[in-house]
């Protein structure tokens, strides 16, 4: 048996048409063109998207484990993998294996990895800047709980019957189906 979402839409007596108030639209809309700037500054810097959010996140929070990164940057670990080994060879990572279980390794910059990651990390300050300067100081700390709640919702395992983890949704079986 199907039970109905509820839902906070409000009707909305703006002339603009549904889909251009259409909560995904607009952050599909928003990380589009942020992602498409990005792509070019982290690209003349000799980097792409995910690499420069790997360096910046390392920077913020040293030493995290793949699996914790993988989570935190929403990028799979084949591909994370992958990725930290070209950023290790290209002297920007290294690896350390725990010294408690061996089967864990965290990540760590480099002090070259840290000099780079600071220049993505200013980039990227740079281009939030400009996103929300039309904003006031109340907006963009509204703006950033209400995105980490609706966040939290989309990342949990209830959300519409999916399972959502390092950026891979898998439906997950119905009882009915058992």
């Amino acid at each position: 048996r199907r039970t109905e979402l509820t839902c906070p839409l409000r009707a909305t007596s703006s002339p603009q048409p549904r889909h251009r108030n259409n909560v995904p639209f607009l952050m599909n809309q928003i990380v589009s063109r942020v992602h498409a700037e990005s792509t070019e500054e982290f690209r003349r810097m000799g980097f792409n998207l995910q690499s420069a959010r790997v360096l910046i996140v390392l920077l913020q929070q040293p030493g995290l484990y793949i699996g914790q990164l993988s989570e935190i940057t929403t990028i799979d670990d084949s591909t994370l993998s992958h990725m930290i080994s070209r950023l290790s060879r290209q002297g920007l990572l290294e690896r350390k294996r725990s010294n408690d279980d061996t089967r864990f390794v965290s990540v760590h910059l480099t002090p070259e990895g840290t000099r780079i990651a600071r220049g993505c990390k200013t980039a990227s300050d740079r281009r939030e800047c400009k996103m929300l300067s039309a904003l006031s100081e109340e907006d963009v700390t509204a703006l950033r709980d209400l995105l980490s709640r609706v966040f939290e919702t989309v990342r949990s395992e209830s959300w519409l019957g999916e399972r959502v983890a390092a950026g891979k949704t898998t439906r997950r079986k119905s009882a009915a189906a058992s």
